[in-house]
């Protein structure tokens, strides 16, 4: 789902892309899926990791629609939500991921680089012990 600050006519530079999580994994433990589990990628129709600022923020809708924690493209981490705010706690990424969360992927500075025309997918990647991948087609 896109979200466009001046609604539908808006040039997609000005968009958000929104992912909505319906079934978050555990591992085999038992153990929920949280926001530092996972790597985010985005792919061309080559295969290819394109490689440009964006962030991918975790949002809490169902509760108080605060931040999860906030990816970094740029430099491949996790850190605290910068907007909206954390909610669970101030490092951010530790925070379970649950049903009804989302992951609101967004061009750095806001205005760059769009995400729609090609179809590139978001693919988020389990690391430790989450393994596999999932990806979404930005659009």
């Amino acid at each position: 789902m896109r979200r466009c600050p001046g609604g539908a006519n808006a040039s997609n530079r000005s968009c958000t892309c929104v992912f909505l999580v319906t079934e978050p994994p555990r591992n085999s433990a038992g153990t929920p899926l949280r926001p530092w589990n996972l790597n985010v990628e985005i792919i061309n129709s080559n295969g290819s990791i394109l490689n440009f600022p964006f962030t991918v923020t975790g949002v809490d809708l169902l509760g108080a629609g605060c931040g999860l924690a906030q990816y970094e493209g740029a430099n491949n981490i996790w850190g605290p939500s910068v907007s909206p705010s954390e909610c669970h706690d101030l490092n951010g990424s530790t925070a379970p991921i649950q049903e009804g969360d989302v992951f609101e992927l967004a061009p750095i500075p806001p205005g760059g680089l769009p995400f729609s025309g090609a179809g590139d997918p978001l693919v988020l990647i389990g690391v430790g012990a989450f393994a596999g991948q999932v990806g979404a087609r930005i659009g």
